[in-house]
């Protein structure tokens, strides 16, 4: 009978220690855009092409997977122009290539980088003049699947100030 006892005491003890209480009281992982709102990318007419960059990071402890997409998002563009009293066009699709809009993250990745490739001499051709940011935007949206995204970090509007060549 003691020995009985003994090894019921010893399987309680196995199981009430196997349970996991580390991650109790963290916050779920979220999912957001590091350069969020208006972001400036500069380059001369003279460059044959050059890259913007967004990317999503994940926060928090807990490991979590997600497929985050990034769009272009023209409803973002006339909300923005409406709340900001500002004219921004949409930047044209000649004058820009987006290779990738899917990434999946797995449980130990954090970021999810995204590039968008454009070309300064057909932004300066499109706006006739150098140095106008505030003429074409691009606005990019990201959504995911999987986790939570903070609401307030989910857009960048990417401007282009395209200067004269060196």
């Amino acid at each position: 009978m003691k020995k009985i006892l003994f090894l019921v005491g010893i399987l309680g003890f196995l199981a009430t220690s196997c349970t996991d209480n580390r991650e109790d009281g963290y916050m779920p992982s979220k999912v957001y855009m590091i350069k969020s709102g208006v972001q400036e990318y500069a380059s001369t007419s003279d460059q044959t092409s050059a890259v913007a960059t967004a990317w999503a990071t994940k926060s928090g402890l807990l490991g979590a997977s997600c497929v985050v997409t990034y769009s272009v998002d023209a409803q973002y563009l006339t909300s923005y122009n409406e709340a900001n009293g500002s004219e921004y066009e949409l930047l044209p699709e000649s004058c820009y290539t987006i290779e990738q809009t899917s990434f999946s993250l797995s449980p130990d990745d954090l970021n999810a980088k995204f590039f968008v490739t454009y070309y300064p001499l057909k932004i300066y051709e499109l706006c006739g003049s150098y140095n106008s940011p505030e003429k074409y935007a691009l606005p990019i949206r990201m959504d995911v699947e999987g986790l939570e995204s903070l609401e307030d970090r989910t857009h960048v509007l990417m401007t282009f100030n395209i200067s004269a060549p060196n």
